[in-house]
């Protein structure tokens, strides 16, 4: 009966926060919500990207998987991951990203280090090969898939559907102009707008590193200016505007539920999910804590006791 007890349950759930298995949990939920075991299926082209293997695909995961352990042990806020988060690398992507310092090991990794990867434009989730991989077609970046995917995935503020009849034809050579240009005039069309408008300048902020995660060569323009008027030059500027925008705390709170019941949160649930939101922003918004908020609300337990009560 001890779990019928808070102190009971409680010491439950942070004896089973601290336990090793607790990574795969993270880890789990942060694959299901930033998509991250699309990586596992793209293809970059290899005439587009030779330097793309098994070995550099492997390296991309495990640095984002470094990450999300480091948010969780030190119970950091997500925000974090965007402004602050260390630079860790291995020997492959090391090299990728055109890193020279030797960094100091990781304890817990062999062939693992951290690193200043600010001078080569690391730092932040954005900044990882996984993200910037599964963002982009096998031939080319696309800040419309980069954009869509900060909006849908980090902000919860998907955009609709294309209409009928629109179609993205950006690669064709007779367009003629930059990318930039292209997507200036395909937003002139007032049935694209209103999506663009968002994507476009997330997307173009994250142009200056190609499909496999690399730094370009060329000069790229990377500045925006979003509809609410906050600008910024470059991906690093981006995050932390990312990282203040409230939308960021209130999306990770619902796919945490979402992922925590095993469904969507009903109508009936609002007044729950707002609560462990007002807990979790009075808390610090630290990652474990928010696994422990959650498993300790009426929103989880409740629900668990209906689902055992049905069976």
């Amino acid at each position: 009966g001890e779990l019928d007890e808070v102190a009971g349950f409680t010491a439950q759930v942070d004896r089973m926060l601290a336990a090793p298995q607790a990574e795969q949990l993270l880890e789990s939920f942060f694959a299901q919500w930033l998509h991250l075991a699309n990586l596992e299926t793209v293809q970059p082209d290899y005439h587009y990207f030779p330097s793309f293997d098994e070995p550099l695909r492997r390296s991309m995961r495990q640095e984002t998987d470094l990450l999300l352990r480091w948010l969780f042990r030190s119970d950091r806020s997500l925000a974090e991951a965007f402004t602050q988060a260390p630079t860790m690398v291995d020997a492959r992507l090391k090299a990728h990203y055109g890193l020279d310092e030797e960094g100091r090991a990781l304890d817990e990794i062999e062939g693992w280090y951290q690193v200043d990867g600010e001078p080569a434009g690391r730092g932040g989730l954005l900044t990882h090969g996984s993200i910037l991989t599964l963002t982009s077609f096998p031939t080319r970046t696309s800040p419309v898939k980069r954009g869509k995917w900060v909006l849908e995935r980090l902000l919860c503020d998907a955009p609709p559907p294309p209409p009928p009849g629109v179609e993205d034809n950006l690669d064709d050579p007779e367009l003629g102009g930059t990318l930039r240009e292209r997507l200036a005039r395909h937003r002139a069309d007032p049935a694209c707008a209103a999506c663009h408008q968002s994507m476009d300048p997330i997307g173009l902020g994250m142009d200056g590193y190609d499909g496999i995660g690399a730094r370009k060569t060329e000069a790229i323009d990377t500045t925006g200016e979003l509809p609410d008027g906050r600008s910024f030059d470059g991906l690093i500027e981006l995050q932390a505007i990312i990282a203040e925008d409230p939308r960021l705390t209130e999306c990770f709170v619902e796919q945490m539920v979402i992922y925590a019941l095993a469904r969507a949160p009903r109508r009936l649930d609002r007044c729950h999910k707002e609560a462990i939101h007002r807990e979790f922003k009075a808390s610090g918004q630290g990652v474990k804590t928010l696994f422990k908020l959650i498993a300790e609300s009426r929103l989880f337990t409740e629900s668990r006791r209906r689902q055992e009560g049905e069976r």
